[in-house]
Formats: C-alpha cells, sequence, structure tokens
C-alpha cells in the first residue's frame, strides 16, 4: 500500500506483524532516565533500582555505560537486553576505533546504534531505550535519544510514525535547534537538548521545560537534576532514593556525587 493510504487508514485496524511486543509493557518503564547538554557538557542521571515486578533487588545499579573517552550511554528496559546490547555497541565501536585510528563520533555512534537497532527490529528485537550523551571536539555537547513506541501494532506505529514526522516538517519542528534529527519507525532517533525515559519522566519533563536553558553551568544544571529527584520521589509511587550523575565533556567522562548523598 501507498504511504497515504497507510496515513489514512483506521488507526484501529490491525495488520500482522512478524514479531509481537512483549507483554511487559514499556521498554524504560520503571526505569528513569535523564540528559540534558549544558554551556559545554552534556549531564546524564539514571536511577540505580534494579527491580522486577514487585521486588527490589538492588539500589545500587550503575545504568550509564561508559562507551569511550568521551561518550555516555544510559539505559533502560529489560535487565538482560540492558547489558547485552550496550557491551555489543561499545565492542563493536572499540573495533571501529582499532582498526581505523579514529573514534566515531557522537553522531556516527547514534546512527550506527539506530541501524543496528532497525536491522534487529524483526529478528531479535530489543526492549530497551537509551540516552547518548557525547562531547566532540569540532561540535561540542551532544545528546540522542533512541526508543521504541509503546504500540504493539506495527501498521499502527508506522502510521503513527508518518503522521508526526508530516506534522512535525509542515509546523517547521524539525528546523528547530533542539531537534536535528526525525527518524522514527520503530527504531528512533531524535537529537535534543533535553530528554527522558521511563514513567519517572512524566514527572520531570515540565521542569526540564521550565528551567532548562541552552547556557546552563554546571551547577545550574546539578540544581535542576536534583530538583527533578525531588519530584520523582515525592510524586512517583516506586521509591527511587538513589541516582547516577555523570557528566562529559572536553575532558572526558566523570561521575559526580550528588550533593545530599
Amino acid at each position: 500500500r501507498s504511504w497515504f493510504t497507510l496515513v489514512s487508514a483506521p488507526l484501529n485496524e490491525t495488520a500482522p506483524a512478524t514479531r509481537r511486543r512483549s507483554e511487559w509493557g514499556a521498554m524504560a518503564g520503571m526505569d528513569c532516565l535523564i540528559g540534558f547538554v549544558g554551556k559545554d557538557f552534556a549531564i546524564v542521571a539514571a536511577d540505580m533500582n534494579a527491580a522486577r515486578s514487585i521486588m527490589v533487588y538492588s539500589q545500587d545499579e550503575d545504568k550509564i555505560l561508559k562507551l569511550d573517552s568521551h561518550k555516555l550511554l544510559a539505559v533502560g528496559g529489560d535487565a538482560a537486553d540492558c547489558i547485552q546490547e550496550p557491551d555489543f555497541f561499545k565492542k563493536n565501536m572499540d573495533l571501529y576505533a582499532m582498526r581505523n585510528g579514529v573514534p566515531l563520533s557522537t553522531h556516527a555512534a547514534a546512527n550506527y546504534m539506530r541501524g543496528e537497532k532497525s536491522y534487529n527490529l524483526r529478528r531479535r528485537m530489543s526492549q530497551v531505550d537509551m540516552l547518548l550523551a557525547g562531547y566532540d571536539k569540532d561540535v561540542g555537547p551532544s545528546l540522542y535519544v533512541m526508543m521504541l513506541p509503546l504500540h504493539e501494532d506495527v501498521s499502527f506505529s508506522l502510521r503513527l510514525s508518518l503522521l508526526r514526522a508530516i506534522y512535525f516538517a509542515l509546523n517547521g519542528t524539525i528546523l528547530s535547534p533542539g531537534l536535528r534529527y526525525f527518524i522514527d519507525y520503530l527504531a528512533s532517533m531524535q537529537k535534543l537538548d533535553k530528554a527522558s525515559h521511563g514513567y519517572g519522566g512524566f514527572f520531570v519533563n515540565s521542569l526540564l521545560d521550565t528551567h532548562w536553558k541552552p547556557d546552563l553551568t554546571e551547577a545550574e544544571a546539578l540544581t535542576l537534576l536534583e530538583s527533578c529527584f525531588k519530584e520523582i520521589q515525592k510524586r512517583f509511587m516506586i521509591s527511587m532514593p538513589n541516582f547516577t550523575i555523570k557528566i562529559v565533556d572536553a575532558n572526558g567522562v566523570r561521575t559526580v556525587p550528588r550533593a545530599s548523598s
């Protein structure tokens, strides 16, 4: 069928899919990932809960992987996929750097990951949401978001993606400084100034919209994150007492201790 037929067809119409989503719900779900860029750095935070169903196994899990000296990857979703897929990306990026003598840029790494996720959608689809933060010498800090939509019907997801792409193109949003890329067919990748994943992210988007600014200093960024943590701990039904905070800038990757910890 033509793209117009896909867009205009009733949204409740179902079509056979090669592989349907698991019934375990959203990917990041009970994980909470927050990230944004500042004046000359990118900062990413993640909760430290390791949980399944009604059981919390530990509260010291580090969900932010250091891909190389200037890249961070925060992950949320299925516990096994959150270990296997980022490790696969890291090993292949290391191999590329060894073969070519230069590492992938943040932009190239984001597109590589998106390509792998798209290729595997109907082979071994993983349930992982990601925030990729990096710093490149000639570009500065950047933040990429990779996610899977919550809809199980592939036909519905495709039509919704096309509608969103057309809407953004017609309204000029795709040309705004914050959103540089729009690729969204089950393996989605956007470049953003600020983003969040998981149910906890629902409580912090308004704070990010209100208080984020392009020239945030590191101190202001940490203050904003603390406001986000307090809002999650106050409003969200799941206990998230601990968070990991990591920053990537011209000097590389570092972990920032919480002022209240």
